[in-house]
């Protein structure tokens, strides 16, 4: 994962009665300790998907947040059983339509709800789906990782999460280069449509067995097209 560390446990703690219940905990990386940007997006996380559990099944359910005594945030997650999408399509290649179509379906069902709420997720790739073996065969589709999801607006007094305490600077680049929309490629603002173009690029993937190339090489040449920067002729 990208800032943390996930640990499989279960559910029993000292002074408290086993659940018997078998968890994720998420926990902020030692290296990320001391700053708190990195900490408060933690915080963000937890708090857009403990907002969407009650809304869709497509996401993992947050059952508690937190810090350690020594001061590292923490998400404790339900434990799913199963395997990511990526791993899915490393695995088969290709997957037939109807199952491709499927797996959609859930995704956009789990995006809806968090557009609902004003969330927008920023990083819908296939390593961020979760497919659950379903009874009686099938899946069903969890959406995973909402560490670069934007709030839209101020949802605190509705019970959902607040924004960062320091926002992103206008013009970062968020996301995953093979599977971010246009407008986030350019560093420009992320909305609920940049998630839908995502989606698009994953069922693509899922249909062909592999993202798009064309993606690559546009982001290369977007790249090398930069201008550059202008230098003064001395440096102070």
């Amino acid at each position: 994962m990208r800032d943390g560390t996930r640990i499989a446990t279960d559910d029993e703690q000292p002074g408290r009665v086993a659940l018997r219940r078998r968890v994720v905990i998420k926990l902020l990386h030692p290296q990320h300790a001391g700053r708190e940007d990195v900490a408060d997006r933690l915080r963000l996380e937890a708090q857009a998907i403990a907002t969407l559990g009650p809304r869709t099944p497509h996401v993992v359910q947050v059952l508690d947040y937190g810090r350690t005594g020594a001061g590292r945030p923490y998400i404790v997650m339900e434990r799913v059983e199963g395997r990511t999408l990526e791993e899915e399509i490393a695995e088969r290649g290709a997957l037939p339509p109807d199952k491709a179509v499927g797996i959609a379906v859930q995704i956009l069902d789990g995006l809806a709800a968090a557009h609902a709420a004003g969330i927008v997720h920023r990083d819908v790739k296939p390593d961020n789906v979760f497919l659950c073996p379903a009874p009686g065969g099938g899946h069903t589709v969890k959406l995973l990782d909402f560490g670069l999801a934007k709030i839209a607006r101020d949802l605190s007094g509705e019970g959902g999460p607040t924004p960062l305490v320091k926002p992103t600077e206008p013009g970062t680049v968020m996301g995953s280069p093979l599977y971010f929309s246009p407008e986030q490629a350019k560093g420009g603002p992320a909305t609920p449509s940049s998630d839908l173009y995502s989606t698009g690029i994953v069922l693509y993937t899922m249909l062909a067995g592999r993202p798009p190339r064309p993606i690559r090489r546009r982001l290369r040449v977007r790249t090398h097209r930069a201008p550059v920067p202008h230098l003064p002729v001395r440096l102070p």
